[in-house]
């Protein structure tokens, strides 16, 4: 029903406050307030009747009622003094005033339509999608909103109805044969049964020659069926828009796809943002809309931004789970709610009754979507669950061979894209499948009723060895590629190695740390360095107690325990059995030891032992550098040109990013003009493969080398950049390089600064 007062209209059918055509935006309890005293407005409703009729069962205080009536008061223009709306008779209760005219809801055709379900509260965060939905629909006469369940398809196909003319809803929610589509279709729009042969006929005749913008939501477990019922009115009725919610495509050839995303996140920093900046984050306005509801006096003070954020990132922006975690407010802290996210499913559920079902709880939200699958994507989403990176195209294809899926992989990937169960995201090596962490837990769960779990943290350990090991063969010929793959690959590696931990699999952690070692040097990957460092050479034997030692060498020197370094490198050199790998990776680490001593010599030919092992081109490159800095620079250039020329006819653009920063470097030595274009070069090379250590340490020469170029305030920025670069990495050798050099040429500029970077270095 439609209530006139003055210049405003009330509608109980859209839950709207209009004035002069303008959407008033009230929050939901406050609407609630003023339909209540409208529709009695014959009477005066005491304070606690109108406590009942707008909380329910719920306990609140009375000052929660006054802080409404005074809002509902502000929205149609009235205050407490004049009353002229809103009436407050002492002790008893308060009374609608105005003079109302009732006016019946428009019909389709007439106008904005009021065949729009009623939705509480505002709509946070996709004022962008309204847009671009706004222009598809305009431009289309069929789109879709595809989207998991909860994620607020629904919610935004409403929003624009009420935005557009003749906007008319069918819910498909409760319809469960094709026979009952045309009835859903009748009853929306008002046409009687009996009107033609069949019910969708005298629903096309009906809507023919009217403008009419049909809403059809909840198509997925009837798509076939909704599907059909679409092409027929496109087919009969000329002037029509379609908009359809959906969680799969209808398969319409005039169809366009809408993907709807999560809502947009708050990362936290170090530096936490102010709780009025916060506010300003979609999915925690929601949350926050949300949780005033059970909790009026809920504050989003300082203390709480970061689990509110915490929260909201970890149910990944979806708008039914955060609303559903604002609403265990009143029984849970925020807080409480964070350190019980592994119980997500469960936990965020609702028990009173809603007008749908398949929302009450997170857990039913998605098994409606799991139910909708065929046995062999169910399937598939079950394994792909324990990825917590997706896996690229291959990894799918790989993955259903082991499950020995009952049919075409791509198929079953294709039907869990579609079905909005799997992302699909485009990365620098390929597109990947990945979860929503939601989903993920509730894949778990699911492989975990079926007895399946095992089987398939078994296999995130197969395939973690399986990538390590062929990314550690193949690393130098497809630099580039691997790089990128390697990270991506990161967090389920981290998955294997959980399983692994948890069965006590040593060697299966001690191969990981091998295969990744030598890209991970290369690339401040410091994490891999923690790994190394769990390793315990008491639980191995023979060579693999060897490699243990060399690897935690490794991430000794990474981490600046130069003596550390070679202390577990000359003991990885005492086992017996030594493979290729454990004794070319220890003897580069003593020569780097040797090197920081200032054992020139020694270091050089440590270098040249190590090439004769495998051959190295950096450490080709090292042997020239310990020749410069014994005071040869002539003669280290000219090997390092020949070296130079060699890498770049294989293409290897890692050897050749370092041996230009070395040839960069002995060209600083001799004060050779080229200095810093080759430095340079070897910056861009480094960077383009993702070797950031390289990147690293030829920016500290490149900072010195501007510095004598006359360019102090250019070496000063990039060196800033690169205390900050080897701060993150936790580089702490080349930390102290970095410092010791911005002393030399700060020092004249400021001597007190150069002092102190002196100090810090130390």
């Amino acid at each position: 029903m439609r209530y006139g007062f003055g210049e405003l209209d009330l509608c109980t059918d859209t839950r709207r406050l209009v004035a002069d055509g303008d959407v008033v935006h009230v929050e939901p309890q406050v609407f609630d307030v003023l339909a209540a005293l409208i529709t009695e407005r014959h009477r005066v409703i005491p304070k606690e009747e109108l406590l009942d009729l707008v909380w329910g069962s719920r306990f609140v205080s009375e000052s929660a009622l006054t802080s409404r009536i005074k809002a509902a008061r502000a929205a149609v223009g009235d205050d407490g003094r004049t009353q002229r709306v809103i009436r407050t008779v002492h002790g008893t209760g308060y009374q609608f005033v105005a003079e109302v005219t009732e006016r019946a809801p428009a019909s389709p055709g007439a106008g904005r339509s009021t065949r729009l379900p009623a939705t509480a509260g505002a709509l946070y965060g996709r004022a962008r999608e309204l847009e671009d939905l706004d222009a598809l629909t305009r431009d289309h006469r069929l789109v879709t909103i595809l989207g998991a369940g909860g994620m607020g398809k629904t919610r935004l196909s409403v929003e624009l109805g009420r935005q557009v003319d003749n906007a008319v809803f069918v819910d498909l929610a409760a319809v469960r044969d094709e026979d009952a589509l045309g009835d859903a279709l009748a009853l929306a729009i008002g046409v009687e049964a009996g009107a033609a042969d069949d019910v969708t006929t005298a629903c096309t005749n009906y809507l023919s020659g009217r403008r009419t913008f049909l809403i059809i939501d909840n198509c997925e477990h009837v798509a076939d069926a909704a599907g059909r019922l679409v092409t027929r009115i496109l087919a009969d009725v000329d002037d029509i828009r379609l908009l359809a919610t959906s969680r799969v495509p209808l398969e319409h050839r005039e169809e366009v796809i809408f993907r709807l995303a999560p809502l947009p996140l708050l990362i936290l920093t170090d530096d936490q943002p102010t709780p009025e900046l916060a506010a300003q984050n979609a999915a925690i306005a929601l949350f926050c809309d949300r949780a005033r509801r059970v909790q009026h006096d809920f504050d989003l003070h300082p203390d709480v931004v970061g689990p509110v954020a915490t929260l909201c990132a970890a149910l990944d922006g979806m708008p039914l789970a955060i609303e559903l975690a604002a609403g265990r407010l009143g029984t849970f802290g925020v807080a409480d709610l964070v350190e019980r996210l592994d119980r997500r499913l469960d936990l965020l559920g609702s028990q009173r009754s809603t007008g749908d079902d398949r929302h009450r709880t997170l857990r039913t939200t998605l098994n409606w979507s799991y139910e909708l699958l065929p046995p062999a994507c169910q399937r598939l989403f079950r394994f792909m669950s324990v990825y917590p990176a997706g896996l690229p195209v291959d990894g799918v294809e790989w993955l259903a061979t082991q499950i020995d899926l009952d049919s075409d992989a791509l198929q079953a990937l294709n039907g869990l894209v579609e079905s909005s169960l799997l992302l699909r995201r485009e990365t620098p090596s390929g597109t990947r499948y990945p979860m929503l962490e939601t989903m993920r837990t509730f894949g778990i769960d699911l492989l975990t009723t079926a007895g399946e779990l095992e089987v398939a943290e078994e296999l995130t350990v197969r395939r973690a060895l399986d990538v390590t090991e062929t990314m550690r063969e193949e690393r130098r010929a497809r630099e580039r590629e691997w790089n990128e793959q390697i990270r991506q690959e990161l967090a389920n590696l981290r998955e294997a190695r959980a399983v692994m931990h948890r069965a006590g699999r040593h060697g299966d952690l001690l191969a990981i740390s091998v295969n990744l070692n030598d890209w991970g040097r290369m690339r401040n990957v410091s994490e891999l360095w923690s790994w190394c460092d769990e390793l315990d050479p008491d639980m191995f034997r023979g060579v693999d107690r060897a490699r243990v030692q060399a690897v935690r060498s490794q991430a000794a020197w990474r981490r600046g325990r130069i003596e550390e370094s070679a202390m577990r490198a000359e003991a990885a050199l005492a086992e017996d059995g030594l493979d290729d790998w454990v004794l070319a990776a220890s003897l580069s680490d003593l020569a780097t030891a040797m090197l920081f001593r200032g054992e020139l010599a020694d270091a050089g030919r440590m270098w040249r032992a190590r090439v004769d092992v495998d051959g190295d081109v950096h450490d080709l490159a090292n042997v020239a550098l310990t020749q410069a800095y014994a005071g040869d620079p002539d003669g280290a250039r000219t090997a390092m040109e020949v070296l130079l020329a060699e890498i770049r006819s294989n293409d290897h653009p890692l050897g050749e990013a370092w041996g230009c920063y070395v040839l960069g470097e002995v060209a600083r030595i001799r004060h050779d003009p080229d200095t810093i274009e080759l430095l340079t070069r070897a910056v861009e090379l480094a960077e383009e493969v993702g070797a950031s250590f390289v990147a690293g340490v030829a920016g500290v020469t490149l900072c010195t080398a501007m510095d004598s170029a006359g360019d102090r305030v250019g070496a000063a920025h990039r060196c800033s950049g690169l205390v900050d670069h080897w701060l993150r990495a936790g580089g702490w050798t080349q930390l102290w390089t970095t410092l010791r050099n911005a002393s030399v040429f700060l020092h004249d500029h400021d001597p007190t600064l150069a002092a102190a970077l002196l100090i810090a270095a130390d």
